[in-house]
């Protein structure tokens, strides 16, 4: 209870609990026991942790608050916590960290974190996690994301929730945790399942007239080495305020063409046929309500070895040296409307009849 330390910053917790410590008998084997000095890097495993009422600050760096976090299930591996002191090192140290790190679960609420000397502020109202297990993620869960705004009681930004299920960072861990890493250096490809983010909104959003209602992707694989992605945006609405120099000039013409407002959904569907050296976008459509569609779609084949790994990697250099050739695509623009609302807002702007506006278009064509 009132636990205090000025050691790195300064840290106060209002009770911190551990249960279920176990030190590895493999350890006593090669005669190392906890009672010797546990570091850094060394193993160890707990049961569960529970913290109340965390509060941390580094005057010249960043300040976190947390009411209340959970672990459950804690076994951290021994791995080498020697690192050369740098401007990388924390990335470094943290990457060894998280790689040697299984947790079955973790639970945080009303996480805050500020950049002292500043107003930036992002604060999440519940975290939870589970399944961790050396760079790889079972799922998250974050709800309640929230960054300051230039108003009080105003964010900034705010989003709902993010779900994300089947996480894995190890090619992103895995080089960030060599010793030669630098800042720029590629960092490898991150794979995931299914991911979604609903509820978005705030200041920076509402200033232009922005909604949108979510976003997700999802991933399956097969056997072969395929992978098909799919993505898509819903719920997009541009609406802009008939105020600012940007907003009026947007609002002026969305009148002309007849629009209250601009709404719009994006759904692509892509596949990864490692075993055939393919990669294509089997559709990607733009619908605009009552507007228009346009779709596109694409294919490459002969892929070869050096693509793949480029492309794991992050190695975009490594693409100059692979081969992939250009196979086939297609876009489709279906209009609804678009062009007739396009003509009549060019004959407002131009003082011309909207006919002569078409011809002239038609011309140029």
């Amino acid at each position: 209870h009132n636990l205090r330390s000025s050691r790195a910053g300064k840290a106060a917790v209002q009770r911190f609990a551990l249960s279920g410590l176990w030190w590895p008998l493999r350890e006593l084997f090669e005669g190392r026991t906890p009672l010797s000095g546990w570091r850094l890097g060394d193993p160890l495993q707990i049961g569960r942790v529970v913290i109340v009422d965390l509060q941390f600050e580094d005057p010249l760096s960043q300040s976190w608050r947390i009411r209340t976090a959970v672990l459950e299930g804690i076994d951290l591996a021994r791995f080498d916590a020697r690192i050369e002191p740098g401007p990388s090192s924390a990335a470094i140290l943290g990457a060894r960290l998280l790689l040697a790190t299984s947790l079955e679960h973790f639970k945080a609420m009303d996480v805050a974190y500020t950049r002292p000397g500043s107003a930036d502020r992002i604060a999440v109202s519940d975290l939870a996690t589970e399944g961790i297990a050396r760079g790889k993620f079972g799922g998250f869960n974050i709800s309640g994301i929230e960054s300051a705004g230039a108003k009080a009681g105003e964010p900034a930004f705010r989003l709902d929730q993010v779900k994300v299920a089947g996480l894995d960072l190890g090619r992103v861990l895995g080089n960030l945790a060599q010793p030669g890493w630098r800042v720029g250096m590629p960092l490898g490809r991150i794979d995931l399942d299914r991911a979604s983010a609903t509820g978005f909104g705030g200041e920076a959003m509402s200033r232009y007239g922005i909604s949108l209602a979510s976003v997700t992707t999802e991933t399956s694989r097969e056997e072969g080495g395929i992978a098909r992605m799919k993505s898509r945006i819903d719920g997009f609405v541009l609406s802009p305020p008939a105020r600012g120099m940007v907003g009026v000039q947007m609002r002026v013409m969305m009148t002309a063409m007849g629009l209250k407002d601009l709404r719009l959904g994006l759904d692509c569907q892509a596949t990864e046929d490692r075993g055939h050296g393919e990669v294509g976008v089997d559709r990607c459509t733009l619908v605009g309500t009552d507007l228009g569609d346009v779709e596109f779609s694409a294919k490459f084949t002969g892929a070869d070895s050096p693509f793949w790994t480029a492309v794991d990697s992050g190695n975009v250099g490594e693409l100059f040296r692979s081969s992939i050739a250009f196979a086939s695509a297609r876009l489709v623009m279906a209009d609804k409307s678009l062009l007739e609302r396009w003509f009549r807002a060019m004959a407002i702007s131009s003082g011309q009849q909207a006919t002569a506006v078409r011809q002239a278009m038609a011309q140029e064509v």
